[in-house]
């Protein structure tokens, strides 16, 4: 898969070319340029009319970069390093995630 992305993102530059790498190096997803998770994030804020600041993101590919970095808070799933500059909070794997949901939930509860 890394070479068909590479060969992708060589001869389709109007594409958008993500996967072929750790943690999934057997997944590619393919988008034209401009859609991707950032935009689906905005313009549902936009339409729930809350401000960017105010969403939260979480993500564990390269295709999820874009919209850790436009998402008010961020959290990385796993290791991957081009995420961590994006993160603001960092939780081990999915279920670390389900874990970190269930305390936000409690906390919640208790307001």
């Amino acid at each position: 898969m890394a070479t068909l992305a590479r060969r992708l993102r060589k001869t389709r530059p109007h594409l958008v070319v993500t996967g072929g790498q750790e943690p999934y190096p057997h997944f590619l997803t393919v988008t034209p340029t401009g859609a991707h998770k950032a935009a689906a994030l905005t313009r549902i804020a936009e339409l729930l009319e809350v401000p960017l600041e105010r969403t939260v993101a979480f993500g564990d590919s390269d295709n999820d970069e874009v919209m850790l970095e436009t998402a008010g808070y961020a959290v990385q799933v796993g290791t991957l390093p081009l995420l961590a500059r994006h993160a603001d909070e960092q939780v081990a794997d999915h279920e670390a995630l389900a874990a970190y949901l269930n305390g936000v939930a409690d906390g919640l509860e208790r307001l």
